[in-house]
């Protein structure tokens, strides 16, 4: 299978794998891969990287990479591979929502399938289905919509890889009103594929 990371551009990236003890904090200290494993960087899809994690048993891992350093925690099963910040957030990945079940990656997911975001500060999520339902190759719309049914955030022109998609949030002014909403729909008949409310914190930022 396949392990998709968000890291940073032109880079040689490579990853180790510790499988997870009883102490989250306090991994095996001998990666199950053996040597490094190289990250290939994906055409046409900016600062994101492949990794072929074949041969690795199914469990529960810690992901350290080098070049960039970084540090994320995996559930692989037969069928894929579930990744977030820590382990806390993957026992929750396979709950079920209206209408799909789905994971956001990194710390996005706050109640089940709210998606928090920030002002004035473009940032990454990816978003990965885990329902077991394939979307590889299909044109998706992301949007974020103001309690008035406005949209306040739209990127178009997404395509799902390894049924995840990645969307990067542009940098938007705060807006304080409640009742966000987002969807990711379909670009061709507008089909919902994932929902849910939408919360957008105000951070501080530099004058």
């Amino acid at each position: 299978m396949i392990l998709v990371l968000p890291l940073l551009p032109s880079m040689s990236p490579t990853i180790n794998l510790f499988s997870r003890t009883a102490d989250d904090a306090a991994p095996d200290t001998t990666p199950v891969n053996g040597s490094p494993i190289a990250g290939t960087a994906i055409t046409n899809r900016t600062a994101h990287y492949q990794f072929d994690l074949t041969g690795i048993a199914a469990g529960d891992y810690i992901v350290v990479s080098a070049s960039p350093l970084g540090t994320w925690s995996i559930r692989i099963t037969a069928t894929q591979i579930l990744i977030s910040e820590t382990f806390s957030d993957l026992e929750q990945t396979n709950i079920t929502i209206s209408p799909l079940s789905f994971n956001i990656t990194p710390s996005a997911v706050s109640g089940r399938n709210r998606l928090t975001f920030y002002n004035d500060g473009a940032h990454p999520i990816t978003i990965t289905r885990t329902d077991g339902q394939n979307f590889d190759g299909t044109s998706m719309t992301f949007v974020i919509e103001r309690s008035d049914g406005s949209d306040l955030v739209r990127v178009t022109g997404l395509t799902s890889l390894t049924n995840s998609v990645a969307v990067t949030i542009p940098a938007t002014t705060y807006n304080a009103g409640p009742d966000k909403k987002w969807s990711l729909r379909k670009a061709s008949n507008d089909q919902v594929l994932l929902h849910g409310p939408a919360i957008m914190e105000y951070v501080a930022i530099e004058d």
